[in-house]
C-alpha cells in the first residue's frame, strides 16, 4: 500500500480580509465576534487554520509475532577484482539490503546485514548455519539478495542434462545454489524461510539488449517502472545496470575460482537435501531465466518494488499475491518467478506474507 498523503484543509473563505474556516454560524455572534472566536479556536487547535497542512493518521501498531523473525540481508557492488576480472560495479545493490533490513526492522524482524567485502561465502553461510541450529517451528526466516548472478559449472552433475548451475556474486567467490539448497534440510519442521533474490537467473546473452528495447517499447507511457525509478533517483532511464555477468566475465571468474567452486560442491547431493526439507521453503526471484534484473541509480527495480508492497510489514495479502502484484508493477521489463519445496507449502503460500 503506498504511503498516505498529507491531507490539506481546504474549506476557507475571506471575512473582513482574513481567511476563515467555514465553521458553523452563531446566533449570538456578529461577523466582528465570529472572526474573534474563529481565530481564538485556531491559536487553541492549529490543524484548524486554513490550509493547515496535517499530519497522516499514526498506522496502527503490529501486533507482536507468535514466533522469532529472523532476515539475513546481502547485497554487493563491488567484487573482489582478483576473483572477478573485469567484471563492472553495481551501484544499488548495497542500498538494496539496507532498504530490505529497514523494511524487516520495521516489520518486527531482527535484520543482519551483509555487504561489500562483508558479504563473503563463508559469512552466508554462517549466518544461515546459526539460523538451521536456533530456529524452531513457527518462525520465519527472510533472506534476500542484491547484487550479480552467473552460471558455473555443474560439477555434481545435479542439473543433468544442463551443463551449469546458477550462482550469486559474493565478494570472494561464486556462491552456487546448491550450497544453499543442502542446508535447507537442515532447519527444523515448521520454520519457514522465504528467499527473495534480486538478481539474474543466469549469464546476459548477446540478445538481452534488444530484448530490453524491446521490452522498453512496450511499457505504457507515463506508467513505465523503469522511468518512474530512474525519476526517483534523479538520473535518466538509460542509466539502467544489468544484475548478470555478461559472458566474459563468466569466462574469467569461472577460470579463477573452478577449483575453489568444485572443490565446494562436487561432494553436494542438493536433490536428497530436497527430499529431506521438513522445513517450508519458498524462493522468489526478480525475473524469468530468460529476462534480465535491472537497477536504475540508487534502486534495484525487484527491491524497490517488492519494499513498497510489503509496507513495513502491512501488507496483508498473501506471497502470490504479493508476487503477482509485484509482477504488474515490474512489467513488461521483469517476471518475477516462484519456487517452493517442503511439507507445509500450501499453509506458507496462503497465509499472510511476513506474519
Amino acid at each position: 500500500m503506498p504511503a498516505r498523503r498529507p491531507a490539506a484543509v481546504l474549506l476557507a473563505v475571506t471575512c473582513a480580509a482574513v481567511p476563515c474556516l467555514l465553521l458553523p454560524p452563531s446566533a449570538a455572534q456578529g461577523p466582528g465576534d465570529e472572526v474573534s472566536r474563529r481565530l481564538d479556536r485556531w491559536a487553541a487547535e492549529p490543524a484548524l487554520r486554513p490550509f493547515a497542512v496535517l499530519s497522516p493518521p499514526p498506522r496502527p501498531a503490529l501486533a507482536a509475532p507468535a514466533g522469532r523473525r529472523w532476515s539475513l540481508h546481502v547485497g554487493v557492488n563491488h567484487l573482489d577484482p582478483a576473483k572477478y576480472p573485469g567484471v563492472p560495479d553495481l551501484i544499488a545493490a548495497e542500498g538494496d539490503a539496507r532498504d530490505m533490513a529497514e523494511a524487516a526492522r520495521a516489520g518486527l524482524f531482527e535484520p543482519k546485514v551483509l555487504i561489500g567485502e562483508q558479504a563473503t561465502v563463508r559469512a552466508v553461510l554462517d549466518e544461515m548455519d546459526r539460523a538451521t541450529a536456533e530456529l524452531r517451528r513457527g518462525d520465519l526466516y527472510v533472506i534476500t539478495f542484491a547484487g550479480h548472478g552467473a552460471l558455473v559449472p555443474d560439477f555434481n552433475r545435479d542439473q543433468a542434462p544442463r551443463k551449469t548451475d546458477q550462482a550469486f556474486c559474493l565478494y570472494d567467490r561464486m556462491l552456487v545454489d546448491d550450497e544453499v539448497v543442502v542446508r535447507w534440510a537442515k532447519f527444523q519442521p515448521g520454520v519457514r524461510v522465504l528467499i527473495l533474490l534480486d538478481s539474474c537467473h543466469s549469464g546476459t546473452s548477446p540478445s538481452a539488449g534488444a530484448q530490453l528495447g524491446t521490452r522498453q517499447k512496450g511499457a505504457v507511457t507515463g506508467d513505465d517502472p523503469l522511468a518512474k525509478l530512474a525519476a526517483r533517483s534523479g538520473v535518466t532511464r538509460d542509466a539502467r545496470r544489468v544484475r548478470a555477468l555478461r559472458e566474459v566475465d563468466h569466462e574469467s571468474a569461472n577460470a579463477v575460482q573452478e577449483a575453489d567452486i568444485r572443490a565446494a560442491t562436487a561432494h553436494l547431493d542438493p536433490a536428497k537435501a530436497i527430499n529431506e526439507t521438513r522445513a517450508t521453503i519458498l524462493r522468489i526471484a526478480a525475473c524469468r531465466a530468460d529476462q534480465t534484473s535491472l537497477e536504475v541509480g540508487r534502486h534495484g527495480l525487484f527491491t524497490r518494488t517488492m519494499i513498497e508492497i510489503w509496507d513495513g510489514g502491512r501488507f496483508n495479502g498473501t506471497y502470490r499475491e504479493m508476487a503477482n502484484r509485484a509482477a504488474l508493477l515490474t512489467s513488461p521489463y521483469q517476471e518475477p518467478t516462484l519456487d517452493y519445496y517442503g511439507e507445509e507449502i500450501q499453509r506458507f503460500m496462503t497465509d499472510q506474507s511476513f506474519r
